[in-house]
This record gives C-alpha cells, structure tokens and sequence, in this order.
C-alpha cells in the first residue's frame, strides 16, 4: 500500500484505511542527503526528520494502538550503524537516526509487554544515489568483512526480531563491523 512518509500527520488516516492490523511492522522508509550542518537546508533538514523520525514513530504509536497484543506484535525500526558515532558529513539524516535509535528504547520500556521494539543497525547495503558507479569500493575496504551487507542477513534478523519473545529495546548491528571502527 503506498505512502508518502514526508507527511507524517497523515498516517492515522493511513492506519484506519488497512484492511488488517499487522502483527509485524518494519520501519524502512528513509531519506538519505548528504549535507553538513552548516550547508543544509531546512527543507531538507525537515523532510529527512519528517520521514526518517517522526513517521516511523509515529507508526509505531499507531502498531501499540491498534495490534492485537495476543498476537505478540513487533516493531522493527531500521537504524544505521552510525547511531553509535559523530557523522559531520550527513547532519539531519545522522540525528534522525540517533533519534530513532532513541525511540526505540523508549518506546520499548513504554509500550512493554503489549509490544516489543527493536533496532536493525545496517552497515552498507547498497551505494548512494548518484554514488552507484563506484560500487561502495572505498567503503568495502575499509570494513573488517571486506563486502557489503547481504539484504538475506537484514532479512534474517528481522525475522529473528519478529520471533524472539524475550526481546525488546534492542539494537542489532549488521554492519560487516563498521560500527567498530573510529
């Protein structure tokens, strides 16, 4: 069902419209723009905490309000391994997902034990838009695991998150180790 998280205001209207209330929901969306703090503009600043912030907590908000808590609902918020790190080069993309990374904590200890949230912290997965040509080499070398992280581990974590009863309030990095490094 297609949405435009850059409106986040709109997703309770978005949640009364689905035919069936998810046991499982995976915050995915996001927008990435590389832009210092004193380059950015506000209009991006706000469209990159608008989708990837408020939005997903705001589902998240609505998953506690409408999943059926037998069901043992999950959120899965995606992160990014650099919620642990200072990254100057991509300002509001950088504390959105510090933001969300908070959030799910929160929320963990909020909405427990009808429903459990978790963090998928991803290392790379794919290249930046517009970056495409350059296939990630400088990045995959410097990571201990030397390659990309596979959408089959993200997956397989997820599923792992969905179904692990005794967890709640985690962040999981799937990152080839990047999040080791200074």
């Amino acid at each position: 069902m297609p949405f435009d998280f850059s409106n986040p205001e709109q997703i309770p209207a978005f949640w009364d419209s689905l035919p069936v209330i998810p046991d499982i929901l995976i915050n995915n969306a996001s927008v990435f723009i590389r832009s210092r703090f004193k380059d950015e503009s506000l209009q991006d600043g706000k469209r990159q905490m608008d989708v990837n912030f408020w939005s997903p907590v705001e589902m998240i908000r609505q998953m506690a309000l409408h999943a059926d808590s037998s069901k043992d609902p999950s959120v899965i918020n995606l992160l990014d391994q650099a919620v642990t790190k200072t990254d100057s080069a991509s300002f509001s993309y950088a504390v959105s997902k510090k933001a969300l990374a908070e959030a799910t904590r929160m929320a963990a200890l909020q909405f427990a034990p009808e429903l459990r949230i978790n963090g998928i912290c991803p290392g790379p997965v794919l290249p930046p838009r517009g970056l495409e040509h350059l296939g990630m080499r400088k990045t995959l070398a410097t990571l201990p695991l030397k390659h990309p992280v596979f959408l089959e581990d993200l997956c397989r974590t997820a599923l792992f998150l969905s179904v692990n009863r005794s967890m709640t309030g985690s962040l999981v990095f799937v990152d080839c180790g990047q999040n080791l490094l200074s």
